[in-house]
């Protein structure tokens, strides 16, 4: 099952399947719903269904738990990010080594990470220089690129317990 959702003006609005959904605020991350028939109208009844979003330790949407049934447990819907795809030529502007030999290198059109004493991570891009740790949940490396450079300057590795900022050597 896909849930996207979408901001217009100031509510938030999701799709579930062939449904439009108005998402108004409840409590926290918590949100009541409303059905929009095909023609816009947004269905005034009042309804105890919510939407209840959980995140991870980075502060971002991990997961949408929804009560499809009453009487159940909500089913729990994990987010998944959306991948860039970036040419080979694209991932070569983050290859090199930042920091105290932390190393970022190429196989095939993927980019790899070696930390010194850790195992190779690959990497995921999600877009805006932005790669997450394909094994490590919540983790993610931030590259940091000046407008018209051909290199990155620094890498920021995002964790939760910080973030580490490494420059680029050479």
């Amino acid at each position: 099952m896909c849930i996207r959702d979408r901001f217009k003006n100031d509510s938030l609005f999701a799709t579930l399947g062939k449904e439009q959904l108005l998402l108004r605020h409840y409590h926290y991350d918590v949100f009541s719903i409303s059905g929009i028939d095909k023609n816009g109208k947004i269905d005034t009844a009042t309804s105890d269904l919510r939407f209840n979003f959980g995140s991870g330790s980075d502060g971002k949407i991990e997961n949408i738990a929804i009560p499809l049934e009453a009487g159940m447990k909500p089913i729990v819907f994990a987010s998944k990010p959306r991948v860039v795809n970036l040419s080979k030529d694209a991932l070569k502007g983050y290859i090199g080594e930042y920091g105290n030999g932390t190393k970022v290198y190429l196989k095939e059109n993927v980019l790899y990470i070696y930390v010194p004493g850790q195992p190779e991570y690959e990497t995921i891009s999600v877009g805006n220089n932005t790669f997450n740790i394909k094994k490590l949940k919540g983790y993610s490396v931030k590259f940091e690129m000046k407008e018209g450079a051909t290199h990155a300057l620094s890498a920021s590795f995002i964790q939760p317990n910080g973030t580490f900022k490494m420059v680029r050597k050479n």
